[in-house]
């Protein structure tokens, strides 16, 4: 095969064996002597949503120790006991991507398996407890309505490089995903012209999403898992810490975390 779509390769899970055989094609060049390894950010869309947001609640959530979806879920099923494998959990995750994406309560039923009714409820506790994402998301929205009018153009402006993301007149409300994606990409850029800086240009395999894949010899390894975790971690730039997972294998298919 040549140029295979990296971007779409199947995601491995228990009810997608055949995504562990086809990631497992992808092996390290250096044999025995090398390994791959992978960082990729955790969360970055919540993170910058809590950044523009400025919502405490939500800022307060990635302070925690804990694990980011399940604060939420605690606070919004009023259950302090609520752990990580708890279904309520993956619910609150569907709903707070969705301010990210724009998705409707009945995309949210459907990508969470759950009925509307209970999307729309949580949804609801979202609203009331993190108020400062709507009132962002109307911001968004009421300047790029002013710069329409006197510019011609909808638009929202990065804050890393000043670009401006454009949004059709009809579709203003996407000015939200726009930023938030556009600045989590350009973050990630950032951080490989860093990588690349650090020395590990000649690693870097490819990026993938918001992961970088690298394969690296064995003499080189635990510099490079250092660099990584140096250069694709950042704790000051935003109002909430912007941090990366590392994992690493002999294959694609078997990486675990390090």
């Amino acid at each position: 095969m040549e140029r295979p779509n990296l971007q779409n390769l199947p995601r491995r899970s228990e009810h997608n064996k055949d995504a562990e055989t086809i990631r497992n094609c992808f092996d390290t060049r250096f044999g025995p002597d090398g390994k791959l390894l992978f960082c990729d950010f955790d969360q970055i869309e919540m993170r910058l949503l809590a950044h523009f947001s400025q919502d405490a609640g939500l800022i307060k959530a990635f302070h925690s120790e804990n694990d980011f979806f399940v604060e939420l879920a605690r606070a919004i099923f009023i259950d302090p006991d609520l752990q990580k494998s708890d279904p309520r959990r993956s619910v609150t995750k569907n709903v707070g991507y969705a301010q990210v994406y724009g998705a409707g309560i009945q995309k949210m039923a459907q990508t969470a398996g759950v009925p509307v009714d209970q999307v729309r409820v949580v949804k609801q506790r979202f609203d009331s407890l993190y108020a400062g994402v709507h009132r962002f998301q109307q911001a968004v929205e009421r300047v790029a309505w002013q710069r329409q009018r006197d510019e011609g153009v909808p638009y929202a402006r990065s804050i890393v490089t000043g670009r401006r993301h454009v949004a059709d007149s009809n579709k203003i409300y996407a000015l939200v995903n726009y930023l938030i994606q556009g600045t989590a990409a350009e973050v990630f850029k950032k951080a490989l012209l860093k990588l690349d800086s650090a020395g590990l240009g000649a690693y870097m395999v490819v990026p993938v999403h918001d992961e970088i894949m690298l394969d690296v010899p064995r003499d080189a390894y635990d510099d490079t898992v250092v660099a990584l975790r140096d250069n694709m971690n950042d704790s000051t730039s935003f109002a909430v810490p912007i941090t990366a997972s590392v994992a690493s294998g002999y294959r694609w298919g078997a990486k675990e975390d390090v």
